[in-house]
C-alpha cells in the first residue's frame, strides 16, 4: 500500500516509473564479475568521483545511506592519518512520505566524523560510522526516530570524502563505499504484442544494476537480438520478445536509492518511449502488466505468456490505478488540515 497525496503527486511518480534519470553521470558501468550474488553493493560505482590536492570522495544524485568506506593503494600510516568527511544538510531531521525535505549538494556543509577504522585482511582501510552524536552534527533527532530507539551508524548523504594531511597521498588510491544493500540475481521474461505489421525493436537500460545475459524468446516468440537490443519482423496480433538475466540491488528499505532499475525502451532510438521496473515488483507479483504498451514482464520460472496469462483478477484489478483515484473525493483546503483523507491505492502494475 503506497499512499498519493493527490493526482499531481502520484503523476509525477508515474513519469519517473517511466522514463529513466540519465546514468551519464554514473563513474563507471558494471560488469558482472565485479558484482557477486549475495556480497554487498559497492554504492561508490553509481557515483561521480571528487577529488582535489588532498582529498578523494563521491558525490551521487540521490541520497545514499552509506555504513562504511574502504581504501585500498596506500600505505598503512596514511591511511591511519585520513579524515572523513560527509556531506550534511537537513538530514535527519527532514521529516517523512511526501512531506519530506531534500538534501542537496550547494545548502549544507562537510561534517568531520571519528570513524572506527579498521584493517582488513585483504589490505583494505575499513572506515565505520559510529552512532550519530549531537557533537558531530547538531541537527536534532526526534525521540524514537528510529525503530530501535538507537541512533543511526549510517549517514544518509550525497556525498562522502577522505582528506590526507600531504598532497599526492591518495593519487592511487581507489576508495569504495557500501550501505546495506547486497546483490541478488533473477530472470526476467519481456515480451509485447505487435499492434500492427512491421518491426518491433527494444533495449534494456540499467541503473543500479548489471544485465548479465539477453536473449531471444523461443519460437515463435523469437527475436534479433544485438548486444542491449533486439528486433523482429511480425505481423499484428502476434508476439515476440527476450529473457533477460540481471544481478539487482537488494534492500529492505523499498525507498533506497540503491535499488536496481530496469528500462525497456521500445522503438530503435535511444530515447524511444518505454518503461521502468523494478526487479523486486515482479518477483512480488510474478508479473506486470502494461497494457499500454502491449508489453508484460515476468519472472521466467512462472512460465506466464501474453498467450496463457488470464489477466489480471480480483477488485484491486477492476480499474488501473489512475483510473480509480477519480472514484476518491476531491481534496479540499478543510481535509487537507484535518488530516484524514489521504488518497491511498495500492499501486498493483496495471497502468
Amino acid at each position: 500500500m503506497r499512499c498519493l497525496l493527490s493526482y499531481c503527486f502520484f503523476s509525477l511518480c508515474f513519469s519517473l516509473l517511466l522514463f529513466r534519470v540519465s546514468t551519464d553521470a554514473y563513474a563507471e558501468r558494471l560488469s558482472a564479475n565485479e558484482a557477486v550474488v549475495g556480497e554487498a553493493v559497492n554504492i561508490a560505482r553509481f557515483g561521480r568521483q571528487i577529488s582535489g590536492d588532498n582529498y578523494i570522495g563521491l558525490q551521487w544524485d540521490n541520497w545514499r545511506d552509506i555504513y562504511e568506506l574502504r581504501i585500498s593503494g596506500i600505505e598503512k600510516w596514511a591511511a591511519e592519518s585520513l579524515k572523513i568527511e560527509w556531506w550534511g544538510s537537513v538530514w535527519p531531521n527532514n521529516g517523512t512520505g511526501g512531506w519530506m525535505r531534500l538534501d542537496d549538494p550547494w545548502n549544507g556543509k562537510w561534517v568531520q566524523v571519528s570513524a572506527i577504522r579498521e584493517y582488513s585482511k585483504s589490505g583494505q582501510f575499513v572506515f565505520k560510522f559510529p552512532p550519530l552524536s549531537k557533537e558531530e552534527w547538531p541537527q536534532t533527532l526526534k525521540p524514537n526516530q528510529y525503530p530501535d530507539k538507537k541512533q543511526p551508524i549510517f549517514r544518509s548523504t550525497l556525498k562522502v570524502r577522505l582528506i590526507a594531511e600531504r598532497n599526492n597521498v591518495l593519487n592511487n588510491a581507489r576508495l569504495s563505499v557500501f550501505g546495506n544493500s547486497r546483490w541478488r540475481q533473477g530472470t526476467f521474461g519481456i515480451e509485447t504484442r505487435f499492434t500492427h505489421d512491421g518491426t518491433m525493436a527494444g533495449s534494456i537500460e540499467l541503473i543500479n544494476g548489471v544485465l548479465v545475459d539477453l536473449e531471444s524468446l523461443p519460437q515463435p516468440r523469437s527475436v534479433e537480438v544485438d548486444g542491449t537490443g533486439w528486433k523482429k519482423q511480425g505481423t499484428a496480433g502476434g508476439s515476440a520478445g527476450v529473457r533477460i538475466k540481471v544481478l539487482y540491488a537488494e534492500n529492505e528499505d523499498l525507498n533506497s536509492n540503491d535499488l536496481t532499475r530496469v528500462t525497456v525502451r521500445l522503438g530503435s532510438e535511444s530515447r524511444s518511449p518505454g518503461f521502468s521496473f523494478v526487479p523486486q515488483d515482479v518477483l512480488k507479483e510474478g508479473i506486470i502488466r502494461l497494457t499500454d504498451f502491449g508489453t508484460i514482464v515476468t519472472e521466467t520460472c512462472r512460465k506466464l505468456t501474453l498467450a496463457n496469462d488470464s489477466g489480471p483478477s480480483g477488485d484491486k484489478w477492476r480499474r488501473p490505478v489512475r483510473g480509480r483515484i477519480l472514484e476518491k473525493p476531491e481534496m479540499t483546503r478543510e481535509m487537507a488540515m484535518q488530516g484524514s483523507h489521504w488518497v491511498c491505492l495500492p499501486l498493483d502494475r496495471n497502468f
